[in-house]
């Protein structure tokens, strides 16, 4: 009798190790989960319908974006803009606020197209500033850093990606400014025609070395090259690029330093 038990419990055993190898074996080959997209609706598929624009974005031509459909992936933004148009500010679309570590790197990636215009990637970094305006003290958000990516035109869809890293410096001194949020900012610019942004990301890239963290702060001095330094180990097919000064009240568009025609 205890026999034929052991022998039923064995069996039971065997028979629920053998239902559970297809969920392990499917558990092996199932692809890894994607890192968080810190962009807010960074592929564009909710929208405003009474905007027709994407939502958790901001632009300053509105009636030179629309959103279309594509087959590959769904919602795509389009930017049209006429000669006078792209030769001047061009057609611009601002992201939310994107929080951030200092000592993490990031990657931003995504897929654009063109029939003309020249596309530019931006990523910017706000701190709160305060000034003296007329005698009076005033407070407010500005840019005190981007970094920017133009991006090779196609006319089919093609790829790109823009790592980062925002290196935290040791000391924090009464001229420094604290980075307290990044915003992505894609543009189109001369010459005339349409262009086309799908499925922007940001994603954490991982950890910075102890040795290379710093105070944990990343800030940046006006009137100086900000702290912004390149990922040193970029794979092969990507770019990156160091920060340039924006000065407060300077022109911060592409149009202001656009090619001659």
């Amino acid at each position: 009798m205890q026999l034929h038990i052991k022998q039923l419990v064995l069996g039971m055993m065997g028979l629920v190790v053998l239902g559970l190898l297809p969920a392990l074996r499917a558990a092996e080959t199932a692809p890894a989960s994607q890192p968080a997209n810190l962009v807010v609706n960074g592929d564009f598929q909710a929208t405003d319908p009474a905007k027709m624009l994407p939502t958790h974005w901001t632009t300053k031509h509105p009636t030179n974006i629309r959103l279309l459909q594509d087959a590959k992936f769904g919602n795509v933004m389009e930017m049209t803009g006429d000669e006078a148009l792209m030769g001047g500010y061009g057609v611009d679309l601002l992201s939310e606020k994107i929080n951030f570590s200092p000592t993490h790197r990031y990657r931003v990636t995504g897929s654009t197209r063109s029939d003309g215009p020249t596309l530019i990637l931006f990523v910017k970094g706000y701190a709160t500033v305060t000034r003296k305006v007329k005698g009076k003290e005033v407070t407010a958000d500005e840019v005190v850093f981007q970094m920017k990516k133009e991006i090779e035109k196609s006319k089919t869809w093609a790829a790109f990606n823009l790592d980062l890293e925002i290196k935290p410096i040791r000391t924090f001194g009464r001229l420094q400014h604290e980075i307290q949020y990044l915003r992505v900012q894609l543009w189109a610019y001369w010459p005339k025609g349409s262009a086309y942004w799908a499925n922007l990301a940001m994603a954490d890239a991982g950890e910075l070395p102890k040795q290379e963290q710093g105070s944990g702060k990343a800030v940046t001095r006006l009137n100086t090259t900000p702290r912004l330094l390149p990922d040193a180990e970029t794979q092969p097919g990507t770019e990156t690029h160091s920060g340039a000064e924006v000065r407060p009240g300077a022109a911060t568009h592409p149009g202001a330093t656009r090619p001659a025609r």
